[in-house]
């Protein structure tokens, strides 16, 4: 027994030790955070005295309340010379002391930081094709004592003096340009703006920042038609793409399966690529390389690969679906899609091998029970595709939706009013829409400003959402006036329920009951893609009164809030009830 109890008695003490002498962090505290222009040697130094067990300290440093600068060392001081702050702002430090186990976190009181700073119009810029975005001027704040300035890239001081007067990058960097004849793609990149001080002629960094350049951004490229990792006909086809905004050249190239060149890397002339069947085999997988390039910033690549599979020759490929076999939201649909223009596709869904005479897929299809969906392609003069099979489980999910605010930059609103362009305003009414949604547990997906119609869809369709919805506003001769909602047809009872919420709510709180257009349908209109649905799930489109006319268009200026607080509010009440 006595054994017994020496042993835990010593356990007791080893641990108690361990904790003490290994885990445990002790107090410390800031000791100084040199800003004494005379004190060369620890200028900027932010110092501390050590934790016990310490092996790391975060140090975090806030303006106010925001994060500015964080910083990582084993060492009990850092030098702290590169804050985003001017003369006289108040800074904060956050020291967490941390090991293995546990932290420890201490937070100083306010330090007014009164060395010279760096003031920078801008901190970053483009520059495309020998012309900078925008002008960035460097100023220097607290003058008192004799400043010196250096722009350094890549160790490379690219300009340096006596600081007298604020200098503009631009200039300074053309300058630098043309003296060393440096290729354009040399310019790209993060220059660092170096203060330091000059005392009984020894020379301290007092303050550093970044400014980064680069060339316009290059948009992603997507692919349009026909969609990514599906099977297409044995036979000639058109492969076309979009994005790739801001890029001056294009390459593609095919590989086989096995990434040998069946055409090398060839430029492109516009976004469409006719591939000739001759060029491939039946039944074999390809993959298309695209690449967008700035031609003066070859670094800077966007690449698209895209992967297909050709079929038999003389053989319908076979159908594909927007959503994989597994788990979806209840009562949310799929869509089948097939490669070769003119084709039907049939389908089951009780498990049955389908034929040219199964029910005719004509768009979404609701999955509300764990369903087998059996498809076939068919098309005159060819031999019908492999049937293909997908299996699907409905699960509760969160509630969905993709938000397409308008992307049409060029419709202008009426003169008179504040209204300036369709894609601003719609986008401006679309993040209160998805504010309030996100605050009612709602996921939103959202188009960019930048897609096209095309990649609206396709990205639209990448998504397990319950409702497709696109805000826009009207226009027509500057007379007329009202709220009109969009649906494919009104065969398409889901969309039509979201719309019908849609367009009442906006009524409620429109000024003239008289101009009230409804929810309208239509199955020709072009514009209308985004309800289709064999394109996106439960279509809707929103025409927010007419931005070409002078009351309309001056009551969406003055409740931008309010309409997207109100659509928010009908679709919030649509998905409640599905």
């Amino acid at each position: 027994m006595k054994a017994k109890l020496l042993i835990l008695i010593a356990v007791v003490i080893t641990l108690i030790f361990f904790y003490f002498f290994h885990i445990k962090l002790s107090k410390f505290d800031i000791t100084n955070f040199n800003q004494d222009i005379t004190d060369f040697e620890s200028l900027n130094y932010l110092t501390w005295s050590k934790s016990r067990n310490a092996k790391n300290y975060t140090i975090n440093v806030y303006l106010g309340e925001s994060l500015i600068k964080s910083y990582s060392t084993s060492d009990n001081k850092i030098l702290i010379n590169d804050l985003p702050v001017n003369e006289n702002d108040n800074i904060y430090f956050e020291i967490i002391a941390s090991n293995d186990f546990s932290k420890y976190t201490i937070i100083s009181n306010k330090y007014t930081y009164s060395l010279p700073t760096i003031r920078l119009s801008n901190n970053e810029t483009t520059y495309d094709k020998g012309v900078f975005s925008n002008d960035i001027d460097i100023e220097v704040l607290n003058q008192d004592y004799q400043m010196y300035l250096e722009i350094v890239k890549n160790n490379d001081i690219i300009y340096s003096d006596d600081y007298t007067e604020s200098i503009n990058f631009n200039a300074k960097i053309n300058e630098a340009n043309e003296a060393n004849e440096a290729d354009i793609d040399e310019i790209y990149g993060t220059y660092k703006i170096i203060l330091s001080l000059i005392l009984d002629d020894n020379k301290k960094m007092v303050h550093m920042q970044n400014i980064d350049v680069n060339p316009t951004e290059i948009t992603d490229l997507v692919m349009t038609s026909p969609l990514d990792n599906t099977e297409i006909a044995y036979e000639d086809f058109e492969f076309e793409f979009s994005g790739g905004v801001n890029a001056d050249t294009f390459m593609f190239s095919i590989l086989d399966e096995n990434d040998n060149a069946i055409i090398e890397e060839t430029p492109l002339e516009n976004k469409s690529i006719t591939i000739n069947a001759n060029l491939l085999d039946p039944n074999s997988s390809y993959r298309i390389i695209v690449k967008a390039y700035h031609s003066d910033a070859l670094s800077y690549i966007k690449t698209f690969n895209y992967y297909f599979k050709t079929a038999s020759e003389n053989t319908v490929p076979i159908v594909s679906s927007t959503r994989k076999s597994g788990d979806i939201g209840i009562n949310r649909p799929i869509r089948l899609f097939n490669n070769k223009d003119g084709v039907q596709i049939h389908y089951t869904t009780d498990g049955s091998t389908p034929s040219c005479e199964s029910t005719l897929y004509q768009g979404n299809i609701y999955i509300s029970e764990n369903t087998t969906v059996k498809a076939i392609a068919c098309y005159d003069d060819m031999k019908n595709s492999d049937i293909t099979t997908f299996t699907y489980n409905p699960v509760v999910k969160q509630k969905a939706i993709y938000l397409s605010p308008s992307n049409q930059y060029l419709n202008i609103g009426h003169s008179s009013t504040s209204y300036t362009t369709e894609m601003e305003i719609m986008n401006l009414v679309s993040d209160y829409i998805e504010k309030k949604l996100v605050d009612n547990d709602i996921i939103v997906y959202r188009n960019r400003s930048d897609m096209d119609l095309d990649e609206v869809v396709i990205n639209s369709s990448s998504y397990d959402v319950d409702l497709h919805l696109a805000i826009h506003s009207n226009s027509f001769n500057s007379y007329e006036r009202g709220v009109e909602t969009w649906i494919y047809d009104y065969d398409c009872t889901e969309a039509y329920d979201a719309a019908t919420k849609i367009q009442e709510a906006l009524m409620s709180i429109y000024p003239v009951a008289a101009y009230d257009r409804g929810v309208k349908e239509s199955a020709s209109i072009g514009g209308l893609r985004e309800n289709k649905p064999t394109n996106v799930t439960n279509g809707v489109l929103v025409e927010i009164a007419f931005h070409d006319n002078y009351y309309d268009a001056k009551w969406i200026m003055n409740n931008i809030e309010l309409i997207g607080n109100t659509i928010a509010d009908a679709v919030i009440e649509y998905l409640n009830e599905i």
